[in-house]
């Protein structure tokens, strides 16, 4: 039997039987209380937002965590707020001891998680590297329980060099539901997307991406020459009437404010692309309209997720490096309208700072 059947076998016990035990989710305030310094409300930060849900009754996003040092134990944080007029609490540390499938593949991982994505129902997928000092990266999945996230016990991707002409990654995962259908869509250097099986979050081509694999679609590159594309990561996939859009990150994060990311938008009739810009660019090939850059105080604004509030009015998350608090990233929001089928920001809201 081969290693990816013995893990779907696994993997359908475990979706009847409910076997992958719940993770501890220790409360994120409880987490900063115990480090040494600690981290006072004046320097709280999140970065690289999901997109905003309901579960429980909160409006909850989970993010990057932190580096696991000074008393730190995180993979992932878990903030949340009352509505849209409340301020961003920290909420569950998630992750505290890595699922079992991280120490086989990623040996070198030093336990924070990066950039994840969330849908409706709780569903979290999120990236996982080997270190600064080892190729690889893995996308790994938990599903809600009503209290907290059960991590699925397998990646569903990974990349180890799977390209030798070029470096592709499986970081900063996203979720996109297509009507009954299940997407993720990962990568960074290379923008990639393939269908899930609703029930075992795997792919359904039973692959991890390899080049021109017919079970996965290539999105997006960066727009630099043919023979060195940049970069582009953290990808959303958002339908609006009969167009998918697609929108990624340009440019260098993680850098504060000397980051220089940047939205950059195209659209299709389906996942399966080609994404095409608002000047007729395909995105596969390095196009991208501009969405939104840096402005004011917001430096670098990265990782987008679209929602629909109450009122019918379409808000867009990201998050950005705050002037005002010297670079430390903090998630916003803006109001979107569409004007001839492309989503146009007419107005940021105003912060919630800590």
């Amino acid at each position: 039997m081969s290693r990816w059947t013995t893990i779907l076998a696994a993997l359908a016990i475990c979706a009847a039987a409910t076997c992958v035990t719940a993770q501890e989710h220790r409360p994120l305030s409880s987490e900063y209380a115990a480090m040494s310094p600690r981290i006072a409300p004046d320097n709280w930060h999140l970065h690289d937002p999901s997109a905003i849900v309901v579960l429980g009754g909160w409006q909850v996003v989970v993010v990057t965590g932190k580096e696991n040092a000074h008393g730190y134990r995180c993979g992932l944080e878990n903030w949340r707020r009352a509505d849209d007029a409340a301020p961003w609490q920290p909420h569950l540390c998630l992750f505290r001891d890595k699922p079992a499938w991280i120490g086989e593949e990623l040996p070198g991982n030093d336990g924070a998680f990066w950039a994840p994505g969330l849908v409706a129902d709780g569903t979290l997928v999120y990236s996982v590297a080997n270190g600064f000092e080892q190729s690889g990266s893995c996308v790994g999945a938990a599903r809600w329980d009503g209290t907290g996230w059960r991590d699925i016990g397998a990646p569903l991707t990974c990349a180890f060099e799977p390209d030798p002409s070029r470096e592709v990654e499986v970081i900063d995962p996203g979720l996109f539901e297509d009507g009954d259908r299940l997407w993720l869509v990962t990568g960074g250097g290379l923008i990639h997307a393939t269908e899930l099986d609703r029930r075992t979050l795997m792919p359904v081509s039973g692959d991890w991406w390899a080049p021109s694999h017919p079970g996965w679609h290539e999105l997006a590159i960066g727009p630099g020459p043919a023979d060195d594309p940049g970069w582009v990561e953290a990808a959303r996939l958002h339908r609006s009437g009969g167009w998918v859009y697609l929108v990624v990150n340009w440019g260098a994060c993680c850098l504060g404010l000397s980051s220089t990311y940047e939205l950059r938008i195209g659209r299709a009739r389906s996942v399966e692309g080609p994404f095409i810009d608002r000047e007729g660019r395909d995105m596969g090939a390095g196009g991208g309209s501009l969405l939104m850059a840096s402005q004011g105080t917001q430096i670098g604004p990265g990782h987008a997720a679209f929602r629909l509030r109450d009122d019918g009015a379409t808000v867009m998350s990201y998050h950005f490096y705050d002037l005002e608090r010297d670079g430390l990233p903090w998630i916003g929001e803006a109001l979107v309208a569409w004007e001839d089928g492309w989503p146009v920001i007419t107005r940021r809201l105003p912060l919630l700072r800590p």
